[in-house]
């Protein structure tokens, strides 16, 4: 594994924070970084274009905050410009339902990444609002909760990743514009000989409203993006025999849902459209990475025995 061209010290610290129309949420985020004990945090929230009073509650209670209005919704890339302004050596990413649980938490996020010199990302145990674990870390536990298990993906709720990475990948894909693109930006750390991994040590609190993420919208994008997903990252066969069992499966899944064929041809077709993109920012898959950006972690202990 390759080690991370950068100063492991860790000095300072960069809080990215993507927020649209959450103020209130939003203020909570805040207090629970401004109360972190590291030494040296800088916060930079980007605001998708909020028209409740953000902009007024940010520079009125958090003047020392770097906030960035957009001039329209971007989606995922306001992500992409939260890290182009950022100064610090570590990028700590939160959404604006997001909270430290902690006051030590960036601090122990710090020391996580100094012990592990060829770790570009992190993804930590998220809680919702009762307190419960979202079981998103569906992969077999390969290493130690202390040391961290292998991980091919993070959540941006609550994340951790090397500007480095940044440089080394292009960041998120911005045509995604929702879901999907940790997925892709994670696969693409890895696939760059950076290690990903999940620390089940450190918890962060995510409010989300779960109403907002059975939609018909959701079943429409995740459709869209998952193909071109498959063909920016993976080799044409692979892609092919990925495509074909994602499409079957979505199909089935379709008339559960509200307009749910609708959504389903639309993602389908506006997933077509714009292939043209996908495949002219396609790198595949290292053959030696496949185990690790799919999860298979079962197939790597076997193959170290």
């Amino acid at each position: 594994m390759a080690v991370i061209n950068t100063n492991n010290g860790i000095k300072t610290v960069s809080v990215v924070i993507l927020t649209r129309n959450r103020e209130n949420l939003l203020k909570d985020c805040l207090e629970s970084v401004e109360m972190q004990d590291f030494p040296h945090v800088e916060i930079v929230v980007v605001d998708n274009d909020s028209s409740d009073n953000t902009a007024s509650m940010v520079k009125g209670n958090f003047p020392a905050v770097n906030y960035f209005k957009m001039r329209e919704n971007i989606g995922v890339a306001a992500r992409n410009r939260g890290v182009e302004v950022a100064t610090g050596e570590l990028i700590v990413m939160l959404d604006d339902d997001s909270k430290l649980m902690r006051s030590n938490t960036v601090t122990r996020i710090v020391e996580k990444f100094r012990a592990n010199p060829g770790m570009g990302a992190a993804g930590f145990r998220i809680v919702d609002s009762n307190y419960q674990a979202e079981e998103w870390f569906v992969w077999p536990r390969c290493g130690t909760e202390r040391r961290g298990y292998k991980s091919p993906s993070f959540l941006t709720c609550g994340a951790a990743i090397r500007p480095e990475m940044f440089e080394r990948t292009g960041g998120f894909w911005e045509p995604y514009f929702i879901y999907v693109e940790e997925r892709d930006l994670a696969t693409r750390i890895i696939n760059s000989g950076a290690e990903i991994r999940y620390f089940p040590d450190i918890t962060i609190l995510h409010r989300r409203d779960n109403r907002n993420r059975e939609t018909s919208r959701l079943f429409y994008y995740l459709t869209r993006n998952s193909l071109w997903y498959f063909w920016r990252n993976f080799d044409l066969g692979t892609a092919f025999w990925k495509t074909l069992f994602f499409l079957s499966k979505q199909l089935f899944k379709a008339p559960t849902k509200e307009r749910g064929i609708r959504y389903f041809i639309h993602g389908l077709s506006h997933a077509i459209n714009g292939m043209g993109a996908a495949l002219k920012s396609r790198e595949a898959v290292k053959t030696e990475n496949l185990i690790l950006v799919e999860g298979k972690y079962k197939l790597l202990e076997e193959n170290d025995r």
